[in-house]
C-alpha cells in the first residue's frame, strides 16, 4: 500500500534506540541514555510562559510556509548585527530544526542520479534523506582529530554527479 520509494531507506536508529530506552525503563530498569541530544533538564519556565501567552492570544493559527514574518524580520536583523550578513525576509526560511532543513534543501536540489556530499561522523537521518531523494550519499572522513572538515578529501569526492555537499555545524554527532 505504501509507494516504491518507502522501500528506498531505512528507519531511523534513533528512534528504534529512543523506543527501546522507554521499554526498558517501562521495565523498571536503570537506563541512562546517551543517544538523543535532549537536555537533561525541563523546558525553562518563560518559554512555557510564553507559549501559553500564545496560545491564550489566540496565535495558533497556520502559519506561511517559510516561517511567521516577525521571526523572519528578527533573524535578517540578528544577521545583520551580529555577522554582518545581508538577507531579506524572502531569503530566510524558518523551519522546525535542522532534519527539516535539511531534508526541505536536498528535496529542492537533488535529483535521481545525483551525488550528495556528507561529511562522517553525520547524523543518522542525513544518509536516509540523500536516499529518499534517489541519490547517492557520498560519505567523506573529516580531520581525525579536531572532526573539522577536510577539503581535500572533499575536493578529492567531488564528481561530475556531485549536486551538494551536507555542511551542519555545529553537527551532531561531534558539536
Amino acid at each position: 500500500m505504501l509507494a516504491e520509494r518507502m522501500n528506498t531507506f531505512s528507519g531511523s536508529p534513533t528512534s528504534a534506540l529512543i523506543a527501546k530506552v522507554a521499554e526498558l525503563r517501562a521495565e523498571g530498569k536503570d537506563i541512562i541514555s546517551l543517544n538523543v541530544g535532549e537536555p537533561d533538564f525541563g523546558t525553562p519556565d518563560y518559554i512555557k510562559c510564553g507559549a501559553i501567552k500564545a496560545i491564550v492570544d489566540n496565535f495558533s493559527k497556520y502559519t506561511a510556509g517559510n516561517g511567521i514574518i516577525e521571526l523572519r524580520r528578527l533573524i535578517s536583523k540578528k544577521l545583520h548585527e551580529d555577522n554582518n550578513l545581508e538577507y531579506t525576509t524572502d531569503e530566510i526560511c524558518a523551519t522546525v530544526g535542522a532534519k527539516q532543513a535539511i531534508f526541505n534543501s536536498i528535496m529542492a536540489l537533488v535529483d535521481p542520479g545525483d551525488e550528495v556530499l556528507l561529511p562522517v561522523p553525520c547524523w543518522v537521518s542525513y544518509t536516509e534523506m540523500i536516499k529518499f531523494a534517489g541519490a547517492k550519499p557520498v560519505f567523506v572522513d573529516v580531520e581525525a582529530e579536531t572532526f573539522d572538515l577536510d577539503i581535500v578529501a572533499l575536493e578529492k569526492a567531488v564528481t561530475t554527479k556531485t549536486k551538494a555537499i551536507v555542511i551542519c555545524t555545529p553537527n551532531n554527532p561531534t558539536g
